[in-house]
């Protein structure tokens, strides 16, 4: 089994060359501002985590280019570790030979239709994120949802729904899911 981590793309904004000059600031596309403020983001540890410094227009454009810089660097590197498996003998017809817990992402690297996950989980600080191709929902230390967006009307994560009442089936079935995944996805030490 083979486990890669890489260093990004987040900060600091450090890309080597030619990583770092791949991308020009001004062409980088503008970030999306909140439409609601703060409020509509509820006090967390994310939140200390996601918090970032007053920066200029010409800053920020350097920062998204750079991340940029970050994500072309790390395609780069799974393509040569594809490239290694492969010339090994370790890949038989486009799938891994030796699969373990994982799910061949091949299909998604040459660009077949084909999706390894239909939902993502994140974890940090006792916190929990979901995403599916609909819902976004966050969970503080504590369990409670404390934010909830529909992606495929709102995109840019604009209005939270945690607390909306057409949405409480919603949170209280994707609650139960994330409880249960974190049960079946424990390690057994």
């Amino acid at each position: 089994m083979c486990w890669v981590s890489f260093g990004g793309p987040h900060e600091p904004w450090d890309a080597p060359d030619p990583y770092a000059s791949m991308y020009n600031p001004p062409d980088m596309p503008k970030p999306i501002a909140s439409t609601h403020g703060i409020q509509c983001r509820p006090e967390a540890t994310w939140t200390e985590c996601a918090a970032a410094p007053e920066m200029t227009p010409d800053e920020t454009a350097s920062m998204r280019a750079n991340y940029a810089g970050n994500v072309s660097l790390i395609d780069d590197q799974i393509g040569e570790i594809l490239k290694t498996i492969e010339a090994k003998g370790e890949l038989a017809e486009g799938e891994l030979s030796h699969q373990q817990f994982a799910k061949s992402l091949c299909p998604v690297f040459e660009y077949r239709a084909a999706e390894p996950r239909d939902y993502v989980i994140s974890e940090i600080h006792g916190e929990v994120m979901y995403m599916d191709h609909k819902w976004k929902l966050m969970l503080d230390a504590d369990g409670r949802p404390c934010l909830l967006f529909d992606l495929k009307n709102d995109p840019d994560e604009q209005n939270n729904l945690v607390d909306d009442a057409s949405t409480a089936k919603t949170v209280v079935e994707l609650c139960i899911w994330i409880q249960e995944h974190l049960i079946r996805t424990q390690v057994q030490l």
